[in-house]
């Protein structure tokens, strides 16, 4: 990869997230889809989606507004619709404007690896980026092996996602790991870090603790205590690999509180052919589909969602004085824990979660703290 990223272009993408299925080969206690009895994108409406997406690349709006499309698997186990994942891949990965992202746990990697092998070697015009990127999430351990349960007993979730990157790195393809912590489990955290710290040394520069806590049912107040002393503990640990490595190992004392691009620069596709504005929308007991495949003006659509989001797009001055580095800043659940009335109000109410608040506040004090000592 071009490691020279100051005079490389930024290509403006759009970002399109396709519900292969709602399956998952996957039991974990903490996931709010575990109940859920699951469908799978039905295969006669296969064609129909692949014209739609060609539609949207070859759409005049389209091409003034984005030079790229990001096309985005998700789930569910996206894999689990092998069939579907594989006849995209193959339809788009010569289109140079087109490249590739998927949400996945690993467990299917030996099969998806072929594809993912072929369509990373396509052209795509950011030459500085890849064009086939593999998320495989990981909580670490212990969380991973107590939460994290294959439906099949047999398996050990820790082994599948190591014998995953173990094939990714061989095959020379580009991935990352992506964590949730719930808070409930926030007494394992150091453990956590020192099982990443573990597969740092082992893979890389490819390995960073990207953790991700429950914004929906936030448990800070109830976990407290806990979570000062967890967060505290590897904040120890960071100064350390910070002077080791010029950088964090975690993304917790991160600086990042960009504002989401849901509505506006990306849709969800679900399994039924429904468009809202992200996959979190499909987890949310509002209604936030406005178009679908079968309309044939569907771009349309697209286009006035990506107009209204911004337009209305706002940062309040509270979150700009905010103490905090980084804020996880889903729209989603913005808009259904606010009081306020209007789509654009909700959906822009980022401090509709004091509790949420008090959390990222809490890291963004630590954290500053951490820097000084660093710099001393």
């Amino acid at each position: 990869m071009n490691s020279n990223t100051k005079s490389r272009k930024i290509y403006k993408l759009y970002a399109l997230e396709i519900t292969t299925t709602e399956g998952c080969n996957f039991n974990c206690s903490y996931c709010f889809e575990r109940d859920v009895t699951p469908k799978v994108f039905d295969d006669k409406n296969y064609d129909l989606l692949i014209k739609r997406i060609h539609e949207l690349l070859n759409n005049d709006w389209f091409q003034a507004e984005y030079e790229g499309l990001k096309i985005i698997f998700w789930g569910g186990e996206p894999t689990m619709n092998m069939s579907l994942c594989e006849r995209i891949i193959q339809e788009f990965q010569d289109d140079e404007r087109v490249c590739f992202f998927i949400y996945t746990n690993g467990s299917t990697m030996d099969e998806f690896v072929d594809i993912v092998k072929i369509a990373k070697d396509k052209p795509f015009i950011d030459e500085g980026a890849s064009k086939f990127v593999v998320q495989v999430s990981y909580d670490g351990n212990p969380i991973n092996d107590n939460c994290r349960v294959p439906r099949d007993k047999d398996c050990i979730s820790s082994t599948i996602v190591r014998n995953a990157i173990e094939l990714l790195k061989e095959s020379n393809v580009e991935f990352g790991l992506k964590a949730t912590l719930p808070w409930d489990k926030f007494q394992w955290l150091p453990l956590v870090w020192d099982d990443f710290y573990s597969l740092y040394k082992e893979f890389g520069e490819r390995i960073a603790y990207s953790a991700t806590v429950d914004y929906y049912d936030v448990g800070f107040h109830k976990y407290e205590d806990i979570v000062k002393q967890s967060i505290l503990n590897i904040a120890r640990k960071e100064i350390l690999f910070y002077r080791q490595n010029k950088k964090f190992l975690s993304n917790i004392f991160s600086s990042n509180k960009a504002i989401c691009a849901t509505g506006k620069s990306m849709a969800t596709i679900d399994t039924q052919g429904n468009i809202s504005y992200c996959h979190g929308c499909l987890y949310s007991e509002s209604d936030f589909v406005y178009t679908t495949i079968f309309d044939d003006n569907f771009i349309d659509s697209i286009r006035k969602s990506n107009e209204f989001f911004t337009k209305y797009e706002v940062e309040p001055d509270e979150c700009k004085n905010c103490p905090s580095g980084l804020c996880l800043r889903c729209n989603v659940r913005k808009h259904d824990a606010s009081n306020k009335e209007l789509l654009q109000e909700k959906w822009f109410d980022y401090t509709s979660q004091q509790e949420l608040c008090e959390y990222y506040k809490l890291i963004g004090k630590i954290g500053t703290a951490l820097r000084l000592i660093i710099k001393e």
